[in-house]
């Protein structure tokens, strides 16, 4: 039986084989027109800061800046290291020596080593996603200007002066 077990073993990891690289297809399209949409937004950019009914709260503003840069430059570092990190355990696996004496093992050990290719080449794809996702937070912090407003989630109640002029006035602390 054990003839048996070593072609369904080879039949499984090549099916496995097939499946990884219509995942990698997959994700490099999608990766592909993540891309596209971004140049194209960030060539089409909208500037649309909403300026009325805005109250700037200039240390606020420097700290979200502050915040917002930190996040893009760790987003970025993250990315590189990780399609970095993927790449090397790319080159490491097509380095490792061969194992197996010849035949099927020989046969099923290739298999196994061209599934961690694939499946360590799709997760370098992955790791450039967050990199797209650094580009669009930019851009659309750029276009809005959110991180130099207070924010307008603060509820508000209607109150009356002693002249009985209703007015709204905010809920919680206008400034934190």
């Amino acid at each position: 039986m054990s003839f048996l077990d070593d072609i369904f073993q080879f039949l499984t990891g090549l099916s496995g084989i097939f499946d990884r690289i219509v995942t990698l297809v997959t994700d490099i399209e999608e990766l592909v027109v993540n891309i596209r949409r971004e140049v194209r937004q960030i060539k089409q950019f909208k500037y649309d800061p909403k300026w009325k009914n805005r109250v700037i709260n200039v240390p606020a503003a420097i700290s979200h800046t502050q915040d917002l840069a930190t996040s893009l430059v760790d987003e970025v570092t993250n990315a590189l290291h990780s399609l970095v990190s993927n790449l090397k355990a790319v080159v490491q696996e097509h380095r490792l020596p061969g194992e197996g004496g010849g035949g099927v093992g020989t046969v099923l050990n290739y298999i196994t080593k061209l599934n961690n290719f694939v499946n360590e080449v799709d997760q370098a794809v992955k790791a450039l996603d967050s990199f797209v996702d650094a580009i669009r937070s930019v851009r659309e912090e750029l276009e809005t200007l959110d991180s130099i407003f207070l924010g307008q989630g603060n509820s508000r109640r209607w109150e009356h002066l002693e002249d009985g002029t209703p007015i709204r006035l905010r809920i919680g602390n206008l400034h934190s």
